[in-house]
């Protein structure tokens, strides 16, 4: 199953880093729905490492409502060791700009 392209041609993505862009972008603009009182973008990897207590705090405080739910302690989340020919095709494809409003940046794949 795939998505189509919003812009209005009806036609399927090019690209997978294309659907993503657009759809980083729709995911944020849900906090402006009427019915939405806050959006708390949060990267898996940033729950794993961290624990989601934070984020459990975040949704109590804005919902005043306790969660019935025991908060995931902090977890070693090893960095997945990545080939430098795919980092640099994401480099060189991904919207950044994107990437950025979720808190992804591009790799260097210069070692020193």
């Amino acid at each position: 199953m795939y998505e189509l392209n919003h812009d209005g041609s009806g036609n399927p993505y090019s690209s997978v880093v294309d659907l993503r862009r657009d759809k980083i972008k729709n995911f944020l603009d849900v906090r402006n729905y009427p019915a939405v009182a806050s959006l708390f973008p949060v990267q898996y990897e940033y729950l794993v490492s961290r624990g989601t207590a934070g984020l459990i705090d975040a949704i109590e405080n804005v919902t005043g409502v306790s969660a019935q739910c025991e908060p995931s302690p902090p977890r070693d989340l090893p960095p997945k060791q990545l080939d430098a020919n795919y980092i640099e095709w994401m480099n060189d494809h991904v919207d950044w700009r994107a990437e950025k409003m979720i808190g992804y940046y591009e790799t260097n794949t210069n070692s020193s």
